[in-house]
């Protein structure tokens, strides 16, 4: 579950002293950095375009190229150039809750820009664009992270850079180190974002909201890797071992001691060392051990054909029969990152980080705040104080949750076309599903 700051002040970090614009802030400060597409194409893959006074350079002559680094390996990237993508950066916020006690988070400074989305006919194509600006240009608008209550502009928004923790008093938490709290209802992640400070609605911490997460997450990635298939650039830790099958097949204390688990080779193969595991009678119960990290897995051991995974912490005993599945990688795993983006060892099944933010998906299920939906009918609200969990009545949520103006997709599959309401342009749910499995078409996994 991540979290965020919603009305953090610029002197609670620090001062800032604003020069004049050299020539080459003043470029990047008025320069479009965008996508485009042709409308109805299948391929995920975008085309990347940039415009400055009008003059549009598309494909190579952006002269932009994204990269994403392993461990701590650097990587050139263009975007670490541009202010609203490489001013991003881990911030420590100290928090003061009700009872006066100080609490420290690490956040993501997300410096403000603006964001524009539109159609074009050039010839006989017509394009579809989605543009990023630092400036407020014509057509631009501006992401409901970066507006006060007062109508007034943020210079920042601030995003928890990792998964949240729920720590001994309950409080929400963004720190490295942990194992990030999942199975715990919105509400609840509401009410425990909130006990950072005022543990109301007025608290200046909410889970992560709709808006935050399409026009600060998403967007921003799908223009800086030009694709709208991001697990073809990072993975992510996806696809782990998670099956009825995986069952220890002898007793593992008798056998190869405690914090043992044997089990036949091909569920070992399916598990990473350094990964975290549950133990339980029952699949995802944690009866015997929850929150345990691999730290050998033995093929052939102790006997061809089985394998001993062996986990941290205090001593457990993992019997016949015995489920063994992931949960949540520990937090911090892309803490020694020195590139604005990385992956965590190999693809698949293992931690991301863009740009600060560790997991923008992946890892664990998470919750969005900011919106309901009864029978494929989406309702927004744009006020962070007043999200609820408030069941519909006849079909219908009351204010400040306003319907969407299209119906969602009804049916299952792989979409291929998002929806789009003017007065709500990030709350984009399907609307199509011609789309495939895989990496093919559309927005695909």
């Amino acid at each position: 579950m991540g979290f965020n700051l919603t009305q953090i002040t610029n002197d609670v970090l620090k001062v800032r002293i604003v020069g004049e614009d050299s020539d080459a802030n003043y470029i990047d400060r008025h320069t479009e950095y965008g996508v485009r597409e042709v409308v109805g194409q299948s391929s995920p893959t975008l085309e990347r375009v940039r415009r400055f006074n009008g003059q549009l350079s598309t494909g190579s002559e952006t002269g932009l190229i994204a990269a994403v680094g392993t461990d701590a390996s650097v990587v050139f990237n263009s975007f670490d150039s541009v202010h609203i993508f490489g001013g991003r950066k881990k911030v420590v916020v100290e928090a003061v809750d009700g009872s006066q006690n100080k609490v420290e988070n690490t956040f993501v400074e997300v410096p403000k820009y603006y964001i524009k989305e539109e159609w074009t006919l050039d010839g006989e194509t017509t394009y579809h664009y989605w543009w990023m600006c630092a400036t407020k240009l014509d057509g631009y608008r501006l992401p409901l992270p970066f507006l006060k209550t007062d109508g007034a502009e943020r210079d920042y928004a601030y995003m928890g850079a990792y998964e949240a923790y729920l720590d001994g008093d309950s409080k929400l938490r963004s720190i490295s180190g942990v194992f990030p709290k999942s199975n715990y209802s919105r509400a609840n992640f509401r009410t425990a974002a909130s006990k950072l400070d005022t543990n109301d609605s007025s608290s200046k911490y909410q889970i992560t909201d709709l808006a935050e997460y399409v026009d600060l997450v998403q967007i921003p990635m799908m223009i800086e890797f030009a694709t709208k298939n991001m697990q073809t650039i990072m993975y992510g830790a996806f696809s782990m071992a998670y099956s009825e099958s995986h069952v220890a097949t002898v007793d593992g204390v008798a056998n190869a001691g405690a914090n043992t688990a044997i089990v036949a080779n091909a569920t070992a193969a399916a598990f990473l060392v350094g990964q975290t595991i549950g133990v339980g009678s029952t699949i995802g119960g944690n009866q015997i051990a929850s929150d345990r990290v691999i730290t050998a897995i033995n093929a052939d051991t102790p006997e061809a054909g089985s394998s001993t995974i062996t986990y941290d912490g205090a001593a457990v005993q993992a019997l016949t029969g015995h489920f063994i599945y992931s949960l949540a990688w520990e937090t911090g795993k892309l803490d020694i990152a020195k590139s604005s983006s990385a992956i965590f060892g190999a693809q698949q099944k293992r931690p991301i980080m863009w740009r600060g933010l560790e997991n923008p998906y992946g890892n664990i299920w998470k919750n969005i705040d900011g919106v309901k939906i009864v029978d494929n009918q989406a309702y927004i609200c744009a006020d962070p104080s007043a999200y609820n969990d408030t069941a519909s009545s006849n079909g219908v949520y009351a204010y400040p949750y306003v319907k969407l103006s299209y119906l969602n997709l009804t049916a299952n599959g792989y979409f291929s076309e998002l929806g789009y309401d003017s007065r709500f342009p990030f709350a984009k749910f399907p609307v199509s599903n011609s789309g495939s499995v895989g990496d093919a078409t559309f927005y695909c996994d």
